[in-house]
Order: structure tokens, then C-alpha cells, then sequence
């Protein structure tokens, strides 16, 4: 889920950089830039609103995996979980955090 809000992000982000090096005047696709980026605003303001909603231990464990990088059992280290369970406390997390952005 990350992932892709994160790429989602990225490829508005070098299209808009795009667009504007390619031309400094407004054209029309100055309003689909403006569509995409308020949908990439509009997911971002889901997503931390949905963080708010779940405990802190996930959020600490989906930061630690997803946003830092770290392996499963650097994750487990970070919010003290056995390793052989993380991947299912982080797939337990995510399902909530669905749950709390549907």
C-alpha cells in the first residue's frame, strides 16, 4: 500500500517536473497535473488519517519496514516481536489500515 502511494507520488512528481521544464506556459495539461496532484494530497491525508486510527506498535512496524527500509527482522527488533511472527503482525496491520481507509 505504501509502495504504491509512494510510486503513485513519485510519477506525479517527474511528470509535473517534466511538464514544466518542457514549457514555462500554462497549457491544458496544467489541469490534469492539477487533478493528479490533488488526488496524490487527497490519499496522503487518508493514509495519515488512517495511521491516527491504528495502534502504535503498527505504525512503528510499518514505518520501520516500509518507509525505512528495514529487513522483517530489523522491524521485529524495532517494536520487540519474535521474527517468526512480524510478517503476520505486518500483514494484520495493513489489513487494518485498509479497513481504515475504506
Amino acid at each position: 500500500m505504501f509502495t504504491v502511494f509512494r510510486a503513485r507520488c513519485v510519477r506525479f512528481s517527474g511528470s509535473r517536473r517534466a511538464a514544466y521544464m518542457q514549457s514555462s506556459e500554462p497549457s491544458d495539461g496544467g489541469a490534469e497535473l492539477c487533478d493528479a496532484e490533488a488526488n496524490c494530497i487527497e490519499e496522503q491525508l487518508a493514509l495519515r488519517e488512517a495511521l491516527n486510527e491504528i495502534s502504535s506498535k503498527c505504525r512503528r512496524l510499518i514505518h520501520a519496514y516500509y518507509l525505512e527500509g528495514q529487513s522483517l527482522k530489523e522491524a521485529a527488533r524495532t517494536v520487540a516481536l519474535a521474527d517468526s511472527s512480524v510478517a503476520r503482525t505486518i500483514s494484520r496491520c495493513l489489513k487494518r489500515l485498509r479497513e481504515c481507509m475504506a
